[in-house]
């Protein structure tokens, strides 16, 4: 045999088992997840915590975060978002993992099962259920099975005050400099 189409027929063979011993979500799902997280208003120092209430990232908003969507080997991690302004808590949101679509690809082999007088009897769906249930076995092994969504937004009941924002203050104009009275805009009376 030649030694090139040796080495394909190897390669070829490597592909086929690699690809019919992983689940969907992990051939094309990913276990860590880009999350944009923002607040309003922006600009707040935010933390994020774990379900087991342990920090993963603190910093400023807006920004990007990797977040892993898994918590062990079958569950789906949570976490909670919260901002603060002073060292005082003002606003928290929580994201629970969800499972990816791709998780759900596992069942295509149920869609070849033949049917035997319109039923679902036949020998072969046994084979086809195992089958299944290893490639469901292993996205749960792999944490791929979960996803975090791409944004989140942290709302804040804080109302930020710029040093820019215009303050109105009643003078008795006696009571204002020359300098200010230059500065003085004269309202049309209506």
């Amino acid at each position: 045999m030649n030694p090139h189409l040796k080495t394909l027929h190897w390669t070829v063979i490597g592909t086929i088992l690699v690809i019919f011993s992983s689940g969907c979500a992990t051939l094309f799902s990913k276990s860590d997840y880009p999350v944009a997280v923002d607040s309003s208003p922006s600009n707040m120092s935010f933390a994020i915590y774990d379900s087991d209430g342990e920090s993963v990232h603190e910093g400023t908003t807006p920004t990007t975060v990797v977040l892993r969507a898994a918590k062990g080997f079958v569950s789906g991690e949570t976490y909670t978002f919260k901002t603060f302004k002073d060292g005082e808590e003002v606003g928290s949101t929580t994201v629970k993992a969800t499972i990816s679509g791709w998780f759900w690809g596992n069942l295509w082999p149920f869609a070849l099962i033949p049917l035997s007088d319109g039923y679902f009897f036949d020998p072969t769906i046994a084979s086809q259920g195992s089958r299944v249930m290893v490639f469901l076995a292993i996205d749960a092994v792999t944490g791929d099975m979960w996803a975090l969504p791409k944004n989140v937004m942290i709302e804040s009941n804080y109302q930020s005050t710029s040093s820019d924002e215009l303050e109105l203050e009643i003078k008795d104009l006696s009571d204002v400099s020359e300098d200010e009275k230059e500065d003085l805009v004269l309202l049309p009376m209506e």
